[in-house]
């Protein structure tokens, strides 16, 4: 065997990053593997909301991000009309809430989906991640200890043996196959495809302010860029068709304007698929899968990037553990019973906001749906049958985002908050203020346990016989299932 690692990550993409970026902070480097050798740039943003900032902050790049990109309001609402310089027809609000301070410090930011990525790439392999560019995947296979990887690379073909493989290699997946994961939906339903320009369209615009606009005449929608007079207009075409070769790109830029004597600069075309895949299972054995080869999402709103990391970070804590034998097997499928019915609602969430498909009555308020999911699996001690909750009522629910207390509390390892009366001799006890209890639910005498992702995992009304902090930790972490 030419070389062992505790995790491999197959796609060195945005969702390969994120969660080798994660592992590396839980204390497990591991090594990505991507078949290209350079990844494109793009225009495309990441609009990353609060709970998305709340993560980078405990990865030490909130400001970073913070001071590269901009909120979400200096986008504008996207607009709808025949042309830019004709009658404006509709607007539709962007997704974004204000977020009561009671529930967050932070803001929300959007950025540049190529530079979080190199950003993440930076912050990987400071924390130990080896990258290997030009390296694909050819066959994965199962053996008595783990798993061993085939690899074609500049150098040939080479074999890595890993204990656990994280898929990040797209919606057409070799991991989840070799995983025998089945994907469910239509797959790729249609192309977007894009003329990126520049042109000084002030005359078109009249002084508005917008995200995007809408163009009917042309089918196309029409996106403004990070530097001056530089946009981006998208037309989505059937999977299996593509533009006129011989098309005149510059009178379709004049056409979308309504300014037949505009001067444009084409700058260059592209192409994104929207590819709509689901994996029935986000886990089997000693696979996991992320981003796009558990759930695609269409390149736009540009709720990918949020949506991954959180991804992340609820699986690079429980991989991390078992890695270290502090919990068992059985803990890593808690990351399917959490994160894939979000992944779902996520999905219909973009399609309900591109307007592919109607509204949904099964999407909570935009509140809600990001400080507001609960959930249910073997790693919570559930009180309930919940699945959503308002955030400012939620109180400590088990299952749900722990309360802002203050800064740099969570995000590392298991936090009890615990008043008088308690012991534990695994787990350090951090003193219950009476404020903090409030907060959670509990009486001052309560205990409430606080995981790695800042979820709440259990809590007790007050100190009891009947509670034993060890108990519900070893249930938690699936210690039972250990060899």
């Amino acid at each position: 065997m030419d070389r062992s690692v505790r995790v491999l990550v197959v796609g060195g993409g945005l969702s390969g990053l994120a969660a080798a970026t994660l592992l590396g902070h839980h204390g497990v480097p591991c090594l990505i593997v991507e078949r290209r050798t350079e990844l494109p740039p793009t225009s495309r943003n990441e609009r990353l909301g609060v709970r998305a900032m709340e993560l980078l902050h405990v990865l030490g790049l909130e400001e970073r991000v913070g001071a590269a990109g901009f909120h979400p309001d200096e986008l504008g609402d996207m607009l709808q009309a025949d042309t830019l310089a004709g009658a404006e027809l509709g607007r539709v609000p962007q997704p974004w809430v204000a977020v009561p301070p009671q529930l967050s410090p932070l803001e929300p930011v959007c950025c540049n989906h190529a530079w979080l990525r190199e950003l993440l790439r930076e912050r990987a392999r400071e924390l130990g991640a080896e990258i290997w560019t030009g390296s694909e995947l050819i066959d994965l296979r199962e053996e008595a200890d783990g798993l061993v990887a085939d690899l074609c690379g500049p150098e040939g073909e080479t074999s890595v043996r890993a204990s656990y493989v994280v898929g990040a290699d797209g919606p057409h997946s070799l991991v989840r196959e070799r995983a025998q994961i089945e994907a469910e939906g239509p797959g790729t339903i249609a192309q977007l495809y894009g003329v990126a320009f520049r042109a000084d369209l002030s005359e078109a615009i009249r002084g508005r302010h917008f995200a995007g606009v809408q163009l009917d005449g042309v089918g196309a929608t029409l996106l403004k860029e990070s530097e001056r007079d530089s946009w981006v207009l998208l037309r989505p075409r059937p999977a299996d068709d593509s533009p006129d070769e011989g098309e005149d790109l510059v009178e379709l830029v004049r056409s979308a304007a309504g300014l037949p004597d505009l001067k444009v600069e084409i700058e260059g075309t592209f192409s994104l698929p929207i590819t709509l895949l689901t994996a029935e299972r986000f886990t089997r054995g000693r696979v996991a899968l992320i981003g796009d080869a558990a759930c695609s999402l269409p390149p736009t709103p540009g709720m990918h990037g949020g949506n991954v990391l959180q991804d992340a970070q609820n699986l690079a804590w429980k991989l991390a553990l078992t890695l270290k034998g502090t919990a068992g097997p059985g803990l890593l499928d808690s990351y399917d019973a959490e994160r894939r019915p979000l992944a779902s609602l996520a999905l219909t969430d973009a399609l309900t906001r591109i307007s592919v498909i109607p509204p949904s009555e099964d999407l909570p308020d935009r509140l809600t749906l990001e400080f507001g999911a609960v959930y249910r699996s073997s790693a919570v001690v559930s009180e309930g049958e919940q699945t959503f909750v308002p955030p400012l009522e939620s109180a400590g629910l088990p299952g749900t985002r722990v309360p802002y207390l203050g800064p740099d509390l969570f995000g590392r390892d298991f936090v009890c908050l615990a008043g008088p009366g308690w012991t534990s001799t695994g787990l350090p006890l951090t003193a219950l203020e009476p404020s903090w209890a409030e907060a959670l639910g509990v009486s001052g005498t309560g205990a409430v346990l606080v995981r790695p992702d800042g979820i709440i995992a259990w809590r007790a009304w007050m100190a009891s016989p009947e509670h034993d902090i060890e108990t519900v930790l070893n249930q938690i972490l699936n210690r039972g299932d250990q060899p």
